[in-house]
């Protein structure tokens, strides 16, 4: 009989198979307007959670093999950059849109991508290192994976903030812009349960027994705080994406002009 975790991933991977096929349209679809990040962390996404099915199959029959475990954790870890990448993506397409370039925008843009990066070297490098026989080197990797997800839960405030600034003055927008506003409201509560899981995760993943480890721990939490959290907001964005003209209206229309108090450095 199948475990519970064995059966998460199993439907891991037939969910995640028309994923990778939407994900790639979508990439083709969109690629020819700027900015292109909103759309294709969508394909890397889904090919690690393809990938991640049956490294936890595997597990399932090979408890004990630590470099399954390792694999599993990062990839699971991981994972969750996309997402973000693609809510800063949605932040980048309402500022393209609707503003005029200023090199603080720049800034800002460049500003997000070095602290994305920080994030993900973290999680990669805590995930890298957990299974040293030395206590001192698993609890670097753990410390590194929890920095990494404080850096992860800081920038969902960081959209989140900006994203309600924005939804305020949506009436400025055009209208392409105001349907990323509301896609990204929506799926940034989701995306911050997925990043409370991962921290509870980190923090408990030596502890076998507790609920939140992740391969061996509760199923339903794993299901719920994971899995379909991180589903939703996959779903949120492919519809965002196809709901859309691939120029978002932006030929035919152009972006509105707006108030010096409607600035970037005043929403932002």
């Amino acid at each position: 009989m199948l475990g519970p975790h064995t059966s998460l991933s199993i439907a891991q991977i037939v969910f995640y198979v028309p994923i990778v096929v939407l994900a790639i349209w979508l990439m083709a679809r969109n690629w020819s307007k700027h900015p292109r990040m909103a759309w294709w962390p969508m394909v890397p996404l889904s090919l690690i959670r393809l990938a991640g099915g049956p490294i936890v199959i595997a597990l399932g029959n090979q408890p004990s093999n630590i470099g399954l475990i390792v694999a599993a954790i990062v990839l699971l870890n991981v994972g969750t950059i996309p997402l973000l990448v693609s809510m800063s993506g949605f932040f980048r397409i309402i500022l393209m849109d609707n503003y005029p370039p200023s090199k603080r925008i720049d800034m800002a843009a460049r500003m997000l991508r070095i602290a994305i990066l920080i994030a993900t070297g973290l999680l990669i490098g805590g995930g890298s290192i957990i299974s040293q026989d030395s206590k001192s080197t698993r609890d670097t990797g753990r410390i590194l994976q929890i920095v990494g997800y404080a850096v992860f839960a800081a920038l969902i405030c960081f959209f989140f903030g900006a994203q309600v600034r924005f939804f305020r003055m949506r009436h400025s927008f055009i209208p392409t812009s105001r349907k990323v506003n509301l896609a990204a409201l929506a799926a940034t509560p989701f995306l911050a349960l997925r990043c409370a899981y991962g921290i509870l995760q980190v923090t408990f993943e030596f502890n076998a027994a507790t609920l939140w480890n992740p391969v061996y721990g509760s199923a339903v939490a794993f299901a719920f705080m994971g899995l379909v959290a991180e589903y939703i907001v996959v779903l949120i964005v492919l519809y965002t994406g196809f709901s859309m003209p691939p120029d978002r209206g932006t030929t035919s229309q152009g972006a509105p002009v707006l108030n010096k108090a409607d600035s970037p450095g005043q929403s932002v």
